[in-house]
């Protein structure tokens, strides 16, 4: 009973997932002309600004290939500038333009504004419940498999610069 009772969780987390990716698509897509994906690679190298490719991926759980495909259509829409790193040729550090900047800003209020909406039924009580639930499978998740499955602890980024999140 335990096996089908927690197969139903992660289906429904896997669902939520989902639909959360879709919705927030749909919007950014709609209305600032990006993906969501491509928000979260601006997310990332804002927090940490003259990041690599290569720490812009791992911060996100997603592919150096992936987010080379990113940066090239941010860059050409003008929202980011990749410079070659003076240390490293091989590497370049990426920063948002000014342009970059104010479409993050206005796309974290679109979907602030959309998960608030989302999230409304929920008391607070509620909310801090589910993230904690949450925080605790995330930890399981990279205790017991992260070796596995790459999944980093965003603790481990703390060696860059952390500015404020809008999100």
């Amino acid at each position: 009973m335990e096996l089908n009772s927690n197969r139903h969780t992660a289906l429904k987390v896997h669902r939520i997932h989902f639909l959360l990716d879709r919705l927030s698509d749909h919007l950014l897509q709609e209305k600032h002309s990006i993906t969501f994906s491509q928000c979260m690679t601006l997310f990332a190298i804002r927090r940490c600004d003259g990041v690599s490719q290569r720490h812009a991926a791992h911060v996100q759980d997603v592919t150096e290939a992936a987010v080379s495909r990113h940066i090239e259509s941010l860059e050409k829409a003008g929202f980011l500038n990749s410079l070659e790193n003076p240390r490293n040729r091989r590497e370049h550090t990426l920063t948002l333009t000014k342009s970059g900047l104010r479409v993050l800003t206005e796309a974290s209020e679109t979907l602030n504004a959309s998960l608030k909406n989302v999230f409304k039924k929920l008391s607070v009580t509620e909310k801090e419940a589910l993230d904690q639930s949450l925080d605790t499978v995330l930890a399981t998740i990279r205790t017991e498999y992260g070796d596995k499955i790459c999944v980093p602890n965003r603790s481990q980024h703390k060696s860059h610069t952390q500015k404020g999140d809008h999100s």
